[in-house]
């Protein structure tokens, strides 16, 4: 193992490897280019944090959640708990790698289930499993392949505007993730929109304008056209 382990941070060249649809990527995270942080982090409460009467860390990826028990009150809570987040902010500095407080939050166990299901990791919760189409329905998506379609039309399609359009509409304010995210949990993932005559015929708008769209996405356009599974 510690052999991988050199071998993964020599090919990372100290930058963390992102690979599309692939479990990997929370292995590397989680075991590889995570865990001195991580346990950094747990020896620190163990030994600081005396309040704090027993702690499990819980990752998927980038996310991880610190489930603790103290008899602590609220405010001396939200006190520790900053405390906690300076500490990892500084031994995230140390492999080059930044906390985003915006998707801090501090909250009781018992609204965890409700917090999972905004993570779209397609996974059961409370004995249903979530997935991006359970947000993003064929008009948003008709609506975003039409604004394609326009821009290129216009001569106007390039990946500042793309991404543009990504951002206005795939950012759903009752899930956590980015648009960006919502918008591969939708391309890459199982789902039958692409395969509804609105989406379809939309795509076959762009096409006859021809190729030139794809290029701003070259693989996340092939991945819808093919998951269309329509021949013309």
């Amino acid at each position: 193992m510690l052999i991988c382990k050199e071998l993964l941070f020599c090919l990372g060249q100290g930058e963390f490897p992102l690979l599309d649809n692939c479990t990997t990527t929370s292995f590397l995270s989680t075991v590889v280019y995570l865990d001195s942080a991580d346990n950094n982090l747990l020896n620190y409460i163990s030994l600081h944090e005396n309040e704090i009467k027993s702690c499990r860390f819980v990752r998927y990826v980038d996310d991880l959640y610190i489930l603790f028990d103290s008899d602590l009150d609220e405010q001396e809570i939200k006190i520790a708990a900053n405390r906690i987040i300076d500490r990892y902010t500084s031994e995230l500095k140390t492999i080059n790698l930044s906390l985003n407080r915006a998707k801090y939050g501090l909250k009781p166990t018992s609204e965890i289930n409700a917090e999972l299901k905004k993570s779209l990791y397609d996974e059961y919760v409370s004995g249903q499993k979530f997935s991006i189409s359970d947000f993003v329905d064929s008009e948003t998506l008709v609506k975003f392949l039409t604004n394609i379609v326009s821009a290129q039309s216009t001569a106007n399609l390039d990946v500042y505007t793309y991404n543009q359009l990504i951002e206005s509409h795939f950012c759903l304010p009752q899930i956590e993730s980015s648009p960006q995210e919502n918008f591969n949990a939708l391309v890459y993932g199982k789902n039958e929109l692409f395969l509804q005559e609105n989406v379809v015929n939309t795509l076959g708008q762009a096409l006859k304008l021809g190729y030139s769209f794809m290029k701003v996405d070259v693989r996340r356009f092939v991945v819808m056209l093919t998951k269309t599974k329509n021949e013309s």
